[in-house]
């Protein structure tokens, strides 16, 4: 995990939150892209992200998450500093829905 191919989102809807990812399709394994997914839902802990949650395990100075879809859904891994904790109290954070 702390090898694959992180990217820094450009997104500007998670400009204050700033955070990168690593493609499925960039890990020169897809088996165990999918061992390190299961492992973060295994061993990680559940916190809110504004109006959802999503399991987050905590290595070195990061944060790493996949999103909530079924595990063989998954496309790609975040990571974020843990010191960006303070996510959820972003005032006119624009939701997109």
């Amino acid at each position: 995990m702390l090898n694959a191919p992180w990217k820094k989102s450009s997104s500007k809807k998670y400009e204050k939150l700033p955070h990168a990812y690593s493609l499925r399709e960039k890990w020169e394994s897809e088996e165990l892209f999918f061992e390190v997914a299961q492992w973060i839902r295994d061993n990680g802990i559940k916190k809110p992200f504004f109006r959802t949650y999503f399991i987050y395990y905590e290595l070195g100075e990061y944060q790493y998450w996949t999103m909530n879809d079924a595990l063989e859904n998954q496309n790609l891994i975040n990571r974020a500093e843990i010191k960006r904790q303070d996510y959820y109290k972003l005032k006119n954070f624009d939701y997109g829905d």
